[in-house]
């Protein structure tokens, strides 16, 4: 493309984010691979990472200008990629000189990992560093987003906790793939409820981390927009990220071939921002647990990826007290007890919480948001139907009791107040009728 078809095509876009005063997002394949940085071991040059971003940048020069010169004092600029670079393997980088002239030989695994980890830590901030320092006014407002980190980053560093520090934030998935439902306890709704203990586990790990959750099912799998829609916002309210990208292919038309499943998201995040009741409960609702029920624990060791750890070694990485705090949240299952659950399976001898079977079906799911006090508490209900619409269901809030309500497959959202026991349907979705 020309630069002028370029101008012609991109002005009028950043012109318009200006005016609305929207972060922006720039996504890059594999900013190894993109900077095209020879030496990828920890031990490298370190001055190599920082040059070659540089001229990464530099490249790209003529366009940063005029971009800048449409959008000149953006509040937030992401830098998303999508973090399969190859690197050596962690064995190599065992075998290599570099590493045996500095450590030798015969290092426990923690030793060996933290050297490793800190080594990449640290080429991977001047990396950044080099691509701020070239990109003008925008440099400072630049945060270097990593797809997946915490179990899936390519840079060959599976199960260590280096990712995590070294990039400002995550893209996390929560698809429906790799044999996933949504409707049993093998699914992405419970993927989503991990996620929210990734969230915080990231947190704890690093301070202003950003969170982005990036959901997916392929339309060719027959899923239509309202049921995407109720799986999307399900995932938006347990987890609660930064923001929420509709994943997809480098080849899709977004607009003529994915454009119902994309505003699902719009909407999802409309409403939050639109309706004063939900924003309310977005700022400062608490999720409600269940605590009769166990999430369900496959999904985290079959998917590591959508999964609760950020894998690897801690020590030497966090201070303790942040450790302490983050085992505190551990127990993290959301889905409010419904009446179309299957029955409550029995407690295995040692264990504190019951256990579904992986292929136990869930006909709807119910999550709640809660704020205040004791007798004067308030809660916000979301409900979704994955297969379709279901009426008269019972859902149980913990603490208040039953609630009978019409529950679509797209999803609805019902306030709870406990002092007058009174439930009103939030008129965001059209869809559902509470019935008490």
């Amino acid at each position: 493309m020309s630069l002028k078809s370029w101008k012609e095509l991109y002005k009028p876009i950043f012109e318009g984010l200006a005016e609305r005063q929207l972060p922006i997002c720039l996504r890059w394949g594999n900013l190894l691979d993109d900077c095209d940085i020879k030496d990828r071991s920890p031990f490298g040059p370190l001055e190599q990472w920082r040059l070659s971003a540089e001229r990464r940048i530099q490249s790209h020069s003529d366009e940063l200008k005029y971009l800048q010169e449409w959008y000149p004092a953006p509040s937030c600029v992401v830098m998303l990629s999508n973090n399969e670079g190859t690197a050596p393997s962690f064995k190599q980088v065992l075998q290599s000189q570099a590493y045996l002239a500095a450590h030798g030989e015969n290092r426990d695994a923690m030793y060996q990992e933290k050297m490793i980890g800190s080594g990449y830590v640290e080429r991977y901030n001047a990396m950044f560093d080099g691509m701020r320092g070239a990109s003008g006014a925008w440099g400072e407002k630049m945060r270097f987003i990593g797809y997946a980190w915490g179990g899936q980053s390519n840079i060959n560093m599976y199960d260590r906790l280096v990712s995590p520090l070294a990039w400002d934030g995550v893209s996390a998935r929560n698809y429906v793939a790799r044999g996933l439902t949504d409707f049993k306890a093998d699914s992405t709704v419970v993927c989503a409820m991990n996620l929210r203990l990734k969230q915080q586990w990231y947190a704890a790990i690093k301070k202003d981390h950003w969170f982005e959750v990036s959901p997916w099912w392929s339309k060719k799998n027959g899923i239509s927009p309202a049921r995407y829609g109720g799986m999307v916002t399900w995932a938006l309210w347990v987890s609660k990220p930064n923001s929420l990208r509709q994943f997809s292919s480098w080849g899709t038309d977004r607009m003529a071939g994915d454009w119902e499943w994309y505003r699902e998201l719009f909407e999802a995040v409309d409403q939050v921002h639109q309706d004063t009741t939900l924003r309310h409960f977005w700022k400062h609702g608490h999720p409600v647990i269940n605590q009769q029920v166990e999430v369900f624990t496959h999904v985290i060791d079959k998917h590591p990826g959508q999964g609760t750890w950020a894998q690897g070694r801690l020590d030497g990485f966090v201070h303790h007290g942040e450790l302490e705090r983050f085992e505190s949240m551990s127990h993290h299952y959301y889905a409010l007890p419904t009446s179309l659950d299957p029955p409550l399976p029995a407690r295995k001898e040692g264990k504190p919480r019951a256990e579904y079977h992986k292929n136990a079906i869930f006909p709807v799911w119910a999550q709640a948001q809660v704020t205040g006090s004791k007798p004067e508490r308030s809660w916000l209900i979301f409900a979704y139907a994955p297969r379709g619409d279901r009426d008269a269901v019972t859902v149980t809030l913990p603490g208040l009791g039953p609630l009978r309500m019409d529950i679509p497959q797209r999803g609805v959202f019902v306030l709870v107040q406990e002092k007058n026991a009174h439930a009103k349907r939030i008129e965001v979705l059209d869809y559902g009728q509470i019935l008490d």
